[in-house]
């Protein structure tokens, strides 16, 4: 932002001959928040893993976040969650977010049919806890 400041002298007898201008570097508060951009609403057959991963970001105020720690856990229904390439499926896998505030995990259906809620969370983020919904 740019301010134009008019500088008056101390016995208030008028301005200064020119307005000085001065910038003004503001910094918003703090507002991270998470979203699930991918892989919501997919369906898989029984044990066979969904196609696409589960896709969170988390941003501040827009800008990508790098490194922050976000928990996946199958909240209902029949499916496991791991972090890429992991070696097993889990009813939770935590992994943390790249260089452009995305977390992906893999998911693969369970022996049951059924919807599937999976829940996101991260410490201090708004909303604290997104949800994913898959169908077996």
């Amino acid at each position: 932002y740019t301010v134009n400041v008019t500088l008056q002298d101390p016995n208030g007898c008028g301005p200064s001959p020119t307005p000085t201008a001065f910038t003004v570097n503001v910094t918003t508060a703090s507002s991270p928040t998470m979203n699930v951009v991918g892989g919501d609403g997919q369906v898989a057959n029984i044990n066979q893993p969904f196609l696409s991963p589960l896709t969170v970001q988390v941003n501040d105020n827009g800008m990508p976040m790098i490194d922050v720690v976000v928990t996946a856990t199958v909240i209902s229904g029949s499916a496991g969650i791991r972090e890429p390439g992991g070696s097993l499926y889990g009813s939770s896998a935590t992994f943390f977010s790249d260089i452009a505030g995305f977390v992906d995990f893999e998911v693969a259906a369970g022996a049951a049919p059924g919807p599937v809620q999976i829940e996101f969370s991260a410490p201090g983020f708004t909303p604290a806890v997104v949800t994913a919904n898959l169908m077996v």
